[in-house]
């Protein structure tokens, strides 16, 4: 068969296209009458979304990936003008508006005006004056006490939080994210409704490992009651079983600002039980161990499964936080150290989001 030029390919694949034929059809097509001379099925794909963006000309020079002399300062002043009056411009409309291909879009962008695409991130709280200065004192306050990562202190902390576990919770976008070609639909996954039952556990640990996990009743939430009577007893006794000779002498007890943390009926108790209250910074879940860590590492875990039974769901729940080797306990309290000075260094804003 005599070798036919890129141009009679185009016009094969532009005709391909009027036909309604998707890429892989098309690839296929070509495959069994060219052989090893039909264009790769990524180059199909190429010429398919150019045709799709109305850049019908089958001339060389409107493909994708056309000669780099398209950068020209016209281009790229277009470019610049562009993107200043609409941010959230993409580079499929960029390629539209200034009539290049996307990858000359992309090659002005980035080496030439030194721009990248960033999201916007979410975060707890918009804090005010006030709270920044409290997310400051209590960072100055754990530095420093805690800063010459003396060990005997650091394993008087004892830290907690509580934690609704679902007995279905669907993967997240990333997790579900998988490659298709042209003419395959991605899968389809209900959206997940918060009547799906659940357990709330609460998780006590220190440099040493988990003290104490605790379950709640099935569909309860955490009360000032439950939380001095039943839940905060069977605590202090595991510490009791773990440090038979010191017992509760010299620990500090950490958690967050819930309002049953706060509750001054919790704030009696503790204090009685004989432990130092460490006091934390409103809408700082950036500041408290269990969020930026432990909690992270077990939804990662469980994210997914399916539990039918309280026993299961409780086990995969153990399962998953004795995955996690001890070492990292002691890691994340110098974790917690440093998150701290950046807190401080920022400002007291929530600083994940910031250079």
């Amino acid at each position: 068969m005599e070798n036919l030029k890129k141009r009679d390919f185009r016009d094969i694949i532009f005709y391909n296209f009027k036909r309604g034929l998707n890429v892989a059809d098309c690839s296929c097509e070509m495959f069994s009458i060219f052989g090893g001379q039909s264009p790769t099925q990524s180059n199909i794909y190429k010429w398919y979304r150019q045709f799709r963006l109305g850049h019908t000309s089958l001339d060389a020079e409107s493909r994708s990936g056309r000669p780099i002399t398209a950068v020209t300062e016209e281009n790229i002043d277009k470019v610049s003008k562009l993107v200043t009056e609409d941010r959230q411009i993409t580079v499929t409309q960029l390629a539209f508006e200034v009539s290049v291909s996307s990858g000359t879009i992309e090659t002005i962008l980035h080496q030439h005006l030194g721009l990248k695409r960033v999201w916007s991130k979410l975060v707890p709280h918009l804090i005010n004056f006030e709270q920044k200065n409290r997310r400051i004192e209590f960072c100055r306050f754990m530095l420093l006490k805690y800063s010459k990562r003396d060990s005997r202190r650091w394993s008087e902390v004892i830290t907690c939080d509580e934690k609704w576990i679902y007995y279905y919770d669907i993967q997240s976008k990333q997790q579900n994210s998988k490659w298709i070609f042209e003419d395959e639909q991605p899968d389809t996954i209900p959206k997940q409704t918060r009547v799906v039952s659940k357990r709330m556990f609460a998780v006590f640990f220190s440099t040493r490992g988990i003290i104490e996990y605790v379950m709640l009743p099935e569909e309860h939430t955490v009360t000032v009651t439950w939380y001095t009577e039943n839940c905060l007893p069977q605590v202090f006794q595991a510490v009791e079983r773990l440090c038979p000779k010191t017992g509760l002498r010299g620990m500090k007890f950490h958690h967050d600002n819930a309002p049953v943390h706060i509750a001054r009926k919790t704030k009696d108790y503790i204090k009685q039980s004989g432990l130092e209250l460490i006091y934390h910074a409103p809408y700082s879940p950036d500041l408290a161990p269990c969020d930026f860590w432990l909690f992270p590492i077990i939804k990662h875990h469980l994210k997914g499964r399916r539990f039918d039974s309280e026993t299961e769901l409780s086990a995969a729940f153990f399962d998953a936080i004795d995955l996690i080797p001890e070492s990292r306990y002691s890691r994340l309290f110098d974790m917690w150290l440093e998150r701290c000075q950046r807190c401080i260094d920022a400002n007291g804003e929530y600083y994940e989001h910031l250079k």
